[in-house]
């Protein structure tokens, strides 16, 4: 069963009238960044099997993180959306729907167009599975999560995809209903949207008071789980770059943003 548990203020997406999303310029990690990250990725593979919450357990994690995250990406949103004058050929959305789905037993999490066939405007919605949420190990971890699929937002990736979704053969799929753990599966944004997904999470997770390097091992420590036990590669990890590199991206993003530089407020048009 598919949970919505409302809209985070802000604006949905007309239809025909979705805008491409602005770019930003991302930190290039140094070689001690991604020494560092390679030993941080082999600390969370090492790391003993995931004790696994109960449902109620992963519903309340994902309650108590949202409730810190959501206000911090929402306003980092609007600042963002604020710096974007009439000569800009991105627009930003900052209106977001959030749920858990219970249906898929995959480890994933989206942000994706729902479409509301009253009003017939799309709405971005952003849907962790339940699997996903049972397999953290922290609020730090589901915090990075959540935080992430807020920097597809930030990032104007659901614009984006839903222009190549239009041109696509998904349209079809994606707005046409069914199960929601297939509509998740079907998403897929480009290694360089990830990185600005975790940059941007980074950000926001930070702000929200978590630890997004301890948050960031969780791609880490679920890949090296699922490889220790002979399952294929999750479809969490099937479209984001190597794990060692999203590590050194956080923690890149995470010394620029301690050293009072915003590394996500270049705008390129």
């Amino acid at each position: 069963m598919k949970r919505l548990f409302g809209i985070v203020p802000g604006l949905a997406l007309a239809l025909g009238l979705v805008a491409c999303g602005p770019s930003y310029v991302l930190p290039r990690p140094d070689a001690a960044q991604l020494d560092r990250a390679a030993r941080i990725y082999a600390q969370a593979q090492a790391a003993p099997p995931t004790r696994m919450l109960t449902d109620a357990q992963a519903e309340s994690r994902f309650r108590r993180v949202e409730a810190r995250v959501s206000p911090v990406a929402i306003a980092t949103c609007k600042e963002l959306a604020g710096q974007l004058d009439a000569t800009d050929k991105g627009e930003i959305f900052c209106g977001v729907l959030l749920g858990i789905d219970t249906e898929t037993d995959v480890p994933n999490a989206a942000l994706f167009p729902i479409l509301d066939e009253e009003t017939q405007q799309v709405y971005p919605a952003i849907v962790v599975t339940q699997a996903l949420l049972k397999l953290t190990r922290n609020d730090d971890e589901a915090a990075f999560v959540l935080a992430h699929e807020y920097g597809h937002l930030l990032g104007g990736h659901i614009q984006k995809q839903y222009q190549q979704i239009m041109s696509g053969t998904v349209l079809g799929n994606l707005l046409g209903g069914g199960n929601i753990g297939a509509q998740i599966a079907s998403q897929a944004y480009s290694g360089k949207y990830e990185l600005e997904g975790d940059a941007f999470g980074t950000r926001i997770a930070y702000a929200a008071g978590y630890d997004p390097i301890k948050g960031a091992q969780i791609f880490a420590r679920l890949a090296a789980e699922a490889e220790n036990s002979g399952e294929s590669h999750p479809a969490l990890f099937e479209t984001h770059p190597p794990d060692v590199e999203r590590i050194a991206m956080v923690l890149a993003t995470l010394a620029q943003i301690q050293a009072g530089i915003d590394p996500t407020r270049k705008v390129l048009h």
